[in-house]
């Protein structure tokens, strides 16, 4: 399924880690959560670090399709956005999460897991 998805960047010049902030998964998600921070980062000599917000499938601006939103369909959501070819990551080859919710920590834990197991041949 193509999506639209939203997401906003904030970097410096020179950055050389990817930061992908994660907003909660809630009726009220969206890029807004943690675009101050990002921003405020960037403004405290940040230029080290692009911050990457996206926004989840169904929330903020990003596609609402029919679909049922379950742990396993947004860490399908995470895989594809952070491993396509046109994915605002992993230019600088270091990808470090912030997450601000129980649920975001969850769906990418179990992506992380998921990533494991494939490499590990399990």
């Amino acid at each position: 399924m193509n999506l639209k998805v939203h997401y906003e960047e904030y970097s410096g010049t020179g950055f050389i880690e990817d930061i992908l902030l994660l907003p909660s998964i809630s009726d009220v998600s969206t890029t807004e959560e943690w675009r101050d921070v990002a921003r405020n980062l960037n403004e405290r000599g940040g230029s080290r670090w692009r911050f990457v917000i996206p926004d989840w499938p169904g929330f903020g601006l990003s596609d609402r399709p029919r679909m049922d939103y379950t742990a396993d369909t947004l860490e399908s959501f995470l895989v594809d956005f952070i491993s396509a070819a046109n994915s605002p990551l992993g230019v600088s080859g270091k990808l470090i999460f912030f997450l601000i919710s129980f649920l975001s920590f969850v769906v990418a834990v179990s992506m992380g897991l998921n990533l494991w197991q494939h490499i590990m041949g399990e």
